[in-house]
């Protein structure tokens, strides 16, 4: 019996390692624009991202158009 309860302990701590390292990269931002570690393209960014993160659009003109096929988030600068 203290070895089924060992067992199961050491289960159920190995699951919640398991998901705290998940959750630690669950979502991430990625940017697009010029400035240093951005994406020259909104469809390179959505390319790069997984689901759940964010893609932060910073101002500018970007060409081409895009598609989306995962859960993202496509966050624009706002009206400025």
């Amino acid at each position: 019996m203290k070895r089924f309860m060992l067992m199961t302990l050491a289960g159920l701590a190995a699951l919640a390692v398991s998901g705290a390292a998940s959750s630690a990269t669950a979502s991430k931002t990625i940017c697009v624009g010029n400035k240093l570690g951005c994406y020259a393209t909104i469809q390179a960014a959505v390319n790069a991202a997984k689901d759940g993160d964010a893609v932060k659009i910073m101002p500018g003109t970007y060409a081409g158009g895009v598609t989306v096929n995962k859960s993202v988030a496509l966050v624009g600068s706002g009206p400025a």
